[in-house]
């Protein structure tokens, strides 16, 4: 999918394409010059009625959870799309090692994480 352009991030103008065939999710893929910015943007329909929301956290580890690549957690669990919405430390491509969450982690309702005020 080519990305459209935009000088800077207030100049960006979505254009949205439906995702592998569904209604609940569009993708739109851009970029801009200053800052250099490279980047996708998902929307969901959270009104769909078929639509599961699947989060990772707290899978083991002596940190709290164990590492995965975006792509793998889309593989592993079926989805359409995935979103790495947060950080974690050490940074690495290397699936199933011992990661610290950086920020706030609910998943299935108990907090894994607490946020961090920065």
């Amino acid at each position: 999918m080519p990305a459209a352009g935009a000088a800077t991030p207030a100049g960006v103008i979505p254009h949205w394409r439906p995702l592998d065939g569904e209604t609940a999710l569009a993708v739109f893929a851009g970029e801009t010059g200053k800052p250099k910015l490279a980047f996708y943007a998902l929307r969901i329909d959270l009104a769909a009625p078929d639509l599961r929301v699947v989060v990772r956290g707290g899978a083991g580890g002596p940190l709290g959870t164990l590492s995965t690549t975006v792509s793998g957690f889309v593989r592993d669990n079926g989805l359409v799309a995935g979103i790495n919405a947060l950080p974690f430390d050490p940074s690495s491509t290397r699936e199933g090692e011992a990661r610290t969450n950086v920020g706030i982690v609910v998943s299935d309702g108990a907090a894994i994480s607490a946020p961090v005020p920065r």
